[in-house]
């Protein structure tokens, strides 16, 4: 690292240099400085180099950490023209910029679908985020049955079942679960987080008292989340 910065000092324009000084700060979070060397390798204009290729990556994940949304995809979007055959990332970036920060569903799906026409072999590139993201999307336009799909297929290729990612996707697919009725599923889902969980507790309570009509469920849950003796109160109301 230190040879890096030195070479830096001397007025090195080497691509390589910069990349790697670029690396360096990105991860020691120093983001707006690592912009710096990225944007340098960027403006050789050596396209067919993977070190201009990678800076726009880690340019545009730079810009999404530090919130500037609009570069960042900028960004992105340049990465996936270059690099065509290694999109998974930059496409979740630029579907979640999409989704998350414009509140534009419909352009999160292309890029999402164009990702999938790819057919990206699920051996070599962890398609759990992007699932998970599409499932929450189809959820957020009410397509149900699709989300589920996409949940399920997320929860299919996760390799640490009860870590709180996992958690996260049991819920989405619980809610979308209870949308279409299917409210014993979707407690079970939850049911399996209870104890990890403090949300888990609380998603739990809400559908034992909202679906199930198991009041009693609910208070024993929702005491326990605030530490208070369920035998005391005979309602949520109450208990609240």
């Amino acid at each position: 690292n230190e040879k890096l910065l030195k070479a830096a000092k001397f007025g090195s324009r080497d691509i390589a240099i910069d990349y790697y000084i670029g690396r360096v700060l990105y991860e020691k979070k120093d983001y707006n400085n690592a912009k710096k060397y990225f944007n340098n390798v960027i403006a050789s204009n050596i396209y067919d180099s993977d070190h201009y290729v990678f800076s726009l990556y880690y340019l545009g994940h730079s810009n999404f950490l530090i919130y500037n949304f609009e570069e960042s995809l900028y960004n992105f979007k340049n990465y996936l023209f270059q690099r065509s055959r290694t999109p998974l990332f930059s496409t979740y970036y630029v579907s979640t910029i999409y989704f998350d920060v414009m509140g534009r569903p419909d352009l999160a799906l292309n890029e999402i679908n164009r990702f999938f026409d790819l057919k990206p072999n699920p051996k070599l590139v962890n398609l759990v985020p992007i699932y998970f993201l599409k499932g929450r999307i189809n959820r957020y336009l009410d397509n149900h049955d699709q989300a589920i799909s996409d949940f399920n297929k997320s929860l299919a290729e996760f390799i640490r079942p009860d870590d709180y990612y996992a958690a996260l996707i049991k819920a989405n697919l619980a809610m979308s679960l209870a949308h279409n009725g299917q409210f014993k599923e979707s407690i079970n889902y939850l049911s399996l987080d209870v104890d990890k969980f403090h949300f888990s507790k609380c998603m739990l309570a809400t559908f034992h008292s909202k679906y199930s009509k198991s009041y009693l469920e609910s208070i024993n849950l929702a005491s326990v989340i605030i530490g208070r003796d369920a035998k005391k109160y005979q309602n949520v109301d109450d208990l609240a």
